[in-house]
């Protein structure tokens, strides 16, 4: 599996990337079903309006309907503690529509707490996928790992309000 990135957004300041992950040489793959139409971007970052606030990243997914995606967890790089995970707000029609299910992940994740200031690195988002209405033959239930990449500039220096001192 390649690195390949399926999505970059500029948010201010900070220029964000969502990235499939290539796993580590000899990494054990585990094995899901292969969820076609599955589409996701980093939507949103918002740097903490002071050193005790954590960055805020919005993780929307894409997925055709009867899918619905249950976030289970994140998993964050060394540094970075996810604070919080608001639970999904869809924007998802009727599942007898063949159309497609949006779903917004708000994360709050800290960088500041350990100095590494950064939200540099490789995270995995961990789903359970649904069935809306059960849909019986147009989907199959499971799990869903989405890795992606995430940069940023420095919290620290957003946290104490001036960019321009080094960390």
């Amino acid at each position: 599996m390649t690195v390949s990135p399926i999505r970059s957004l500029a948010v201010g300041a900070a220029l964000v990337l969502l990235s499939l992950v290539a796993p580590p040489a000899g990494a054990q793959q585990q094995q899901q079903p292969h969820y076609r139409g599955f589409e996701a971007a980093i939507t949103r970052q918002v740097p903490p309006a002071s050193p005790q606030d954590p960055a805020v990243v919005d993780l929307t997914t894409v997925v055709p309907l009867p899918f619905d995606l249950r976030i289970r967890g994140v998993t964050t790089p060394t540094g970075v503690t996810l604070k919080g995970i608001k639970p999904d707000e869809s924007d998802c029609p009727d599942a007898n529509d063949l159309s497609k299910c949006r779903q917004r992940f708000e994360m709050a994740l800290d960088a500041a707490s350990s100095k590494k200031c950064t939200l540099d690195g490789a995270y995995v988002a961990q789903f359970d996928v649904t069935c809306r209405g059960g849909a019986p033959g147009l989907c199959t239930p499971g799990q869903y790992q989405l890795p992606f990449a995430l940069t940023s500039e420095s919290v620290c220096a957003e946290a104490d309000g001036d960019a321009s001192k080094p960390r």
